[in-house]
């Protein structure tokens, strides 16, 4: 293969492209989260849960494998482009959101900037207005301030956020943890590459990942199969990366692609389905530790829909809806609408705490997106441009010159 050649497929391995539908769907990601609380908080029949659940279910859990995805694309082009053709690969170091400097512990600065400041401006919020402040040390509000799971786990649950709280504190220990994986994985593809392709190792270790969150996942309470959705996202990044620099798409993702007709199919079928034969389900918390062949049903819908956005056609009524003006400014706001809402759920709970869901639920949907609006303008805009000046040009090897 020719200098040419090599060059041209490593700057197709290592190139990303942004992936506008993949906001749009975080935003009716939270949408979908903010009306599963609220119905928890009013009080929903049973039977609505469930089935608004298994509409609803799959968007959060699109929250993880995006996450995982957006991550690790950084890492899975650079890991793509490692191969004994390629002897220039020890180049392409870069962090793991796509940053191309290099510096892992600007990567981390990075991320934490972007959840932390406009939590804490939340979690004071939520914890002026809770009730259930009285009784906790000063060790429970550090712990709620910054995430951590000690000494006090149920501190983070009692108070501040609540719930919202265990998603935010998995992303950050994902964040630690994503930077460790890949470059034990640079470390692992150097070693066996002349043996494996770089894309054959990545695939092993996720498979071997999600298998042992699976098998895992009927024997511990609580919906641990949602974990499964980091790998998978992480997975999809490396597809990604391998058929970049292969120039076409694996024939896997194109019957899923090509089958995205079933998925409203499914879902046409799985909530009625679900919601019958759940029907007898007490409590809302049993529907989410308890019904592991619900969440894996869930957890596979996800991922199927994750790769139909990842790699359909961009024409696509779909993915035009998810490009769309609307929907891309409503993704500007999704972090702060999922921090905001338990707040505004706190308020309706003190201060209607009679009225019927439809009020609820179009209180709690104006009420966070306006909040989101205001703390986007005052804290998150501003950050977003000092995130962007941390960052620093990518160095070019003398392959790609």
């Amino acid at each position: 293969m020719s200098d040419k050649q090599i060059s041209r497929e490593q700057r197709r391995a290592t190139s990303l492209r942004y992936v506008a539908s993949l906001d749009g769907l975080r935003a009716i990601a939270a949408l979908g989260v903010v009306i599963i609380h609220t119905q928890s908080a009013s009080n929903a029949s049973i039977g609505l849960y469930i089935f608004t659940g298994a509409l609803a279910g799959p968007l959060f859990l699109l929250f993880f494998s995006i996450s995982g995805f957006v991550l690790y694309r950084g890492w899975a082009r650079r890991h793509m482009a490692m191969s004994e053709r390629q002897p220039a690969a020890g180049s392409l170091k870069g962090s793991a959101d796509g940053g191309a400097d290099g510096r892992t512990y600007m990567y981390l600065a990075r991320r934490l900037l972007r959840i932390y400041p406009l939590y804490w401006v939340v979690a004071t919020a939520a914890l002026l207005v809770s009730d259930q402040t009285s009784g906790h040390s000063a060790m429970d509000i550090i712990q709620v301030y910054f995430l951590l799971p000690f000494p006090n786990l149920n501190a983070l649950t009692d108070l501040g956020l609540g719930i919202v709280v265990w998603t935010l504190l998995i992303d950050i220990i994902f964040y630690v943890y994503v930077t460790g994986h890949a470059i034990a994985m640079t470390k692992l593809i150097k070693r066996f590459r002349r043996r494996y392709t770089p894309f054959q190792i990545e695939s092993a270790v996720y498979i071997a990942m999600i298998s042992v969150v699976l098998i895992a996942s009927p024997f511990v309470r609580g919906p641990l199969v949602a974990l499964a959705c980091l790998p998978f996202g992480m997975w999809f990044a490396v597809i990604e990366a391998e058929q970049n620099r292969l120039g076409r798409r694996m024939a896997a993702i194109n019957g899923l692609v090509d089958s995205w007709w079933l998925i409203p199919i499914c879902y046409a079928i799985l909530g009625p389905s679900l919601a019958y034969l759940l029907r007898d389900t007490k409590t809302h918390g049993e529907f989410l530790t308890n019904m592991f062949g619900v969440q894996l049903i869930l957890t596979g819908a996800a991922n199927w829909m994750m790769v139909v956005i990842l790699f359909g056609n961009p024409n696509w009524p779909l993915q035009r809806f998810l490009t769309s003006k609307a929907i891309r400014v409503a993704s500007l706001l999704t972090y702060g609408t999922y921090l905001w809402h338990p707040v505004v759920l706190m308020l309706l709970a003190q201060n209607l705490p009679d009225a019927k869901l439809v009020t609820n639920l179009a209180i709690t949907v104006f009420g966070s997106v306006l909040l989101a609006s205001i703390t986007y303008v005052l804290v998150e805009k501003p950050l977003a441009n000092m995130r962007i000046k941390m960052r620093q040009p990518e160095p070019v090897s003398a392959s790609t010159k």
